[in-house]
């Protein structure tokens, strides 16, 4: 298929209708074709000559980070001169202190619904985000996004669908820090985070057997993307195609080291689409211009058979074009490797967040182009003082080469405080002359202090964002001054912020339009319990508009700290307005408690007040109800004791009867008393006994309204 450049890659005149209708997908309109292929080359190498300075300085800031900050050309310079090379690394921790700020203070995103249809489903699709986060450990991909954004001045993701490895094989969202050394940006860009950019690329070095696997039909020579690679590579380009892996000079590698370049590259066109009225149901319906022409003839030949059939035709047929963006994907090697769909049909794959504008280069930079210099002349300043120290200890000497018998001895060992210089026959200490140590220059220690004290200055990062002011300070100063650094380096957060946006509006069309299987989501609801819901596809297919909003999280150290701090001072106050149980529940959420107490007391909290009334009403009850049963327990109790009692007594008498039967001197008398004893204790056993009542009704005091405490609405 014919396509010229300035339609794959349409200027801003172009632009004469918003994004209203949903995008187009790759169909069969967009066929590989060499002229296609010429012009996407084109393309990607416009972006890497137009990256390749970037890249560059990139490298030497990553550099930097890692400690590697003498060039190679210093180092050997100084190790022939027999110099300390020195490397005091002081751009990590402000480039680390950076990254503790995004970690401690993350944020999420929340979806708002713009439609009353939508409501109900708004709690699972921002739970289904945060899940989809969870799974593919998105927090920290970004926090190492974040962390090239601040060195290199852009950090990029890429959001994406990968299949997983069960028996269904459905398909997850993954969300991955991609390599900026990889990716290159459409060269007239100029917007923050890249929003204006009309075409994307990555330049991806991969072994040849994992290119042979994405790409299972071509084979070693298509799959190398060669004129992407360096400008060196161009004979590998001009080779030809049997002798580009199999020449024995390339080299003697086994198969698995070989390695390969893949480009991806994305961009958007404007294609027109109509919409069209539907006479039948009255309708908007949209279609694509090829789409309409053919609707447009059919329509016409319907027309025509009804004016032949009855002699009026139908109502013609109304229709209004405009145009549309349409994000395209192609992976390129020697030739056009595949074309495929974006997961997200309305913005590319791939979302950068970036830093500073370097507007006359149309680049972005980060923290440590600033830093760069202070590091590397605090580095040869520091090794310069340790030289002057190490060769100049004792001065130095004036003598010739026969005042001693080993000259080289001694200009070797000068210097150690435990060498013996031998003299020559006949010399004295008097032929020897010595030099003064040299002496410092008075302001080097400043001169060095000060390029220390400018690798934070540069940036604006002070002691108190590192947590490194050793001083004595009110904690108020030390926090307004943290806040001041905070605002210096605002733009770094604004580009995240923007990132979550963009990336979270692609993710909700992926959840919707790809996870919609049936899988359980865990969501938390209004109560603070954790409910398992499915995840279901829209039963119209359609996408529901949200409102993306980037919200504060109540887990991240730094907000549950500031938020804990102003309730403390707040809860006098708090505590007399009488407050539901709802609130104090998400009161409760920032907390220093661990998660799992909080949650408890928060669902006791969600309790609404009908149900704590009929709680209390229900627990007075089965209070009454448990004296009631205590009252009879110990009214038994005591009757068994009565009896207990009687027996004792009658176990007594009957002994009293054995011994006066066996004592026959005693008298008559002694016998008809104990006669008398027995009657009375048969008496009290057989005779009447003493009556249970029936069961005491215990009488409670009337309920009286629970006291107040900091979490109203539960009962004490």
């Amino acid at each position: 298929m014919a396509r010229n450049s300035s339609a794959l890659f349409p200027d801003d005149e172009d632009d004469v209708s918003t994004n209203e209708a949903p995008a187009i997908q790759s169909g069969d309109d967009f066929k590989p074709s060499d002229e296609l292929f010429e012009t996407l080359k084109a393309k990607a190498i416009e972006i890497r000559d137009h990256m390749d300075p970037w890249w560059t300085e990139a490298k030497s800031c990553y550099d930097m980070y890692a400690g590697h900050q003498w060039s190679e050309e210093d180092r050997q310079i100084l190790e022939a001169q027999l110099r300390p090379v020195i490397t005091f690394n002081r751009i990590a921790p402000v480039v680390d202190s950076l990254i503790g700020m995004e970690m401690n203070d993350r944020k999420q995103v929340q979806y708002y619904p713009r439609t009353m249809g939508d409501v109900a489903i708004n709690q699972l699709y921002s739970s289904a985000a945060m899940w989809v986060r969870e799974q593919s450990d998105a927090e920290d991909e970004e926090s190492d996004s974040f962390l090239d954004l601040s060195i290199s001045g852009m950090g990029w993701t890429d959001t994406h669908l990968v299949q997983d490895e069960s028996e269904d094989g459905r398909l997850d969202i993954r969300i991955d820090r991609v390599d900026p050394l990889e990716m290159g940006k459409d060269p007239n860009s100029k917007k923050r985070n890249l929003a204006d950019a009309k075409v994307i690329a990555r330049f991806r070095e991969m072994p040849l057997a994992e290119a042979e696997d994405m790409f299972p039909d071509f084979d070693e020579y298509a799959l190398n993307a060669a004129w992407a690679s360096d400008t060196d590579s161009q004979e590998l380009v001009d080779r030809p195609r049997k002798y580009l892996f199999n020449d024995p000079k390339a080299g003697t590698a086994s198969r698995s080291k070989k390695t390969v370049t893949i480009v991806e590259i994305q961009w958007w066109e404007k294609r027109p689409f109509w919409k069209v009225l539907d006479p039948f149901t009255n309708e908007i319906t949209h279609f694509s211009d090829k789409e309409f022409q053919v609707a447009k003839k059919r329509f016409e030949e319907l027309s025509q058979r009804m004016f032949t059939l009855t002699g009026a035709p139908l109502p013609p047929i109304q229709a209004a074009r405009y145009k549309r963006k349409v994000f395209r994907r192609a992976f390129l090697g020697n030739e056009i490797l595949k074309i495929a769909p974006l997961p997200y049909p309305y913005g590319f794959s791939y979302q950068c967040m970036t830093g500073k504008r370097d507007r006359n280069k149309k680049h972005w930079f980060g923290l440590i182009r600033a830093m760069k210099d202070p590091q590397e002349w605090a580095n040869k300043w520091l090794s310069q003082i340790l030289h002057i120290i190490n060769s100049n200890a004792k001065g130095g000497l004036i003598a010739q080469k026969t005042t001693f018998e080993d000259w080289r001895f001694v200009e070797k060992n000068y210097s150690r405080p435990d060498a013996v210089l031998w003299l020559a026959a006949g010399k004295t200490a008097d032929d020897v002359g010595r030099r003064d140590p040299v002496q410092f220059p008075a302001g080097i220690y400043q001169l060095m202090s000060f390029a220390i004290d400018s690798i934070r200055d540069a940036n604006g990062v002070n002691l108190e964002m590192m947590g490194l002011a050793d001083r004595d300070q009110a904690a108020s100063l030390e926090y307004q001054r943290r806040q001041s650094g905070m605002t210096v380096l605002a733009q770094f957060f604004n580009s995240l912020r923007q990132y979550r946006k963009r990336q979270g509006r692609a993710m909700l069309y992926m959840i919707q339009k790809w996870l919609g299987d049936g899988r359980l989501v865990r969501i938390t609801v209004d109560s603070g319990e954790q409910q398992y819901v499915p995840l279901l596809q829209n039963a119209d297919e359609q996408t529901l508009e949200y409102d993306v909003a980037v919200d504060e999280v109540a887990s991240s150290p730094n907000q549950k700290e500031q938020v804990w701090s102003m309730l403390l001072q707040a809860m006098p106050f708090l505590q007399q307005i009488n407050l539901p149980g709802q609130v104090w529940a998400d009161i409760i959420k920032y907390s220093p408690l661990p998660d799992s107490l909080a949650q408890k007391i928060g669902q006791v909290l969600n309790v609404p007040p009908d149900q704590a009334q009929e709680a209390f009403a229900q627990t007075m009850q089965q209070l009454t109800m448990a004296l009631a049963k205590a009252n009879v327990d110990a009214t038994n109790a005591q009757a068994a004791d009565d009896r207990a009692s009687a027996v004792g007594k009658t176990a007594k008498a009957m002994s009293d009867v054995a011994a006066a039967e066996l004592n026959a001197s005693k008298a008559m008398g002694a016998r008809l008393d104990a006669i008398e004893q027995i009657v009375n204790g048969m008496t009290a056993m057989g005779g009447a006994r003493p009556a249970v009542s029936a069961p005491i009704q215990p009488q409670l005091p009337a309920p009286q309204p629970a006291t107040q405490s900091p979490f109203v609405g539960v009962p004490q």
